[in-house]
């Protein structure tokens, strides 16, 4: 199993108004490896496919269901995550918690890129007390890395977002100064 990994899914609008997951990729954190990255068939009937955020058309995943590359539903999507991971390895993404709900996922060790950086600018240790805001993955990549995601306006990509949190997590750990620099400006154009 891998140490870390980082994951991104995206999500359908299902006919009760919930989440539903309908592709998933996966990349090792310390090679970039791609691990998974497939789409999946939905487990429940979809309302709204929201092509224009992640430009998933159902004509892709039918192609990917005739080629045999589509994950069963979320229970499949999970069972290839598991070929992976295990209880010990970190799973890393950006604004997680939404990843883990689609996949019915539960799990202790993670590092979200999201969260990072709003603890960085507004964690008050006297206070015990955080605000609501988050960066965007493109926001962040922007802000902090100085590179653009989804370029002139593009639909998310499972891939580049799972490079580009990754990249987040990576420039964090390596350089925290700089990260430290970044949070002193962003509380003050808060």
């Amino acid at each position: 199993k891998r140490r870390a990994v980082v994951i991104d899914c995206e999500m359908a609008e299902a006919a009760d108004g919930s989440d539903e997951l309908i592709s998933l990729c996966a990349i090792d954190f310390l090679t970039g490896e791609t691990l998974v990255n497939n789409l999946v068939v939905p487990s429940r009937p979809i309302k709204d496919w929201r092509t224009d955020i992640h430009g998933i058309e159902v004509s892709k995943l039918y192609e990917a269901i005739m080629n045999q590359r589509a994950l069963s539903g979320w229970i499949g999507a999970r069972q290839e995550l598991w070929k992976h991971i295990d209880d010990i390895t970190i799973v890393i993404g950006q604004s997680i918690c939404y990843d883990f709900e689609a996949l019915r996922l539960v799990h202790t060790r993670v590092v979200d890129s999201a969260m990072l950086a709003t603890e960085a600018v507004f964690y008050n240790r006297a206070a015990k007390k955080k605000p609501g805001r988050r960066w965007g993955l493109q926001e962040l990549c922007k802000t902090f890395l100085g590179i653009e995601i989804r370029a002139e306006g593009g639909t998310h990509d499972n891939l580049e977002d799972v490079l580009a949190a990754r990249e987040v997590v990576l420039q964090v750990l390596l350089k925290p100064a700089r990260f430290q620099c970044w949070a002193d400006k962003a509380r003050k154009d808060f």
